[in-house]
């Protein structure tokens, strides 16, 4: 990535001894929130971490954690027009009942793939 774009989607900080695993563009879709949040979606041993770009950070957390240990299921969602969007999600359920939704465009089988193999190996 060039310098242009690491400063416009900057690396998230990461705990120390944590590496970036997988890495794609992606959106965010907050549970009750009609708002979509634009960033990268990042892959770690322990963390699926959200960071939003330098534009959305400016109004909104620019960085979501969700620890692997809190996520108790991973599902496709299909697209519904007009509330649910024209792409495929990946819908994240956390162990506190809360979700996210992931628009990972062209990617979201091979990010649901990412994720349960590093969730598996955490087993």
């Amino acid at each position: 990535m060039g310098r242009l774009a690491r400063k416009i989607m900057p690396d998230p900080v990461l705990p120390l001894g944590e590496e970036i695993l997988w890495r794609r563009p992606a959106t965010l879709c907050l549970e009750g929130e009609r708002n979509e949040v634009s960033g990268m979606l990042y892959l770690t041993r322990s963390l699926l971490i959200f960071n939003s770009n330098l534009l959305n950070r400016l109004s909104r957390r620019p960085q979501e954690d969700y620890p692997l240990a809190s996520i108790a299921r991973i599902e496709p969602v299909a697209p519904s027009w007009p509330r649910g969007g024209v792409q495929r999600r990946m819908r994240i359920h956390l162990a506190d009942r809360s979700s996210a939704a992931f628009v990972v465009p062209g990617h979201v089988d091979e990010a649901m793939s990412y994720l349960t193999d590093v969730l598996k190996a955490q087993k």
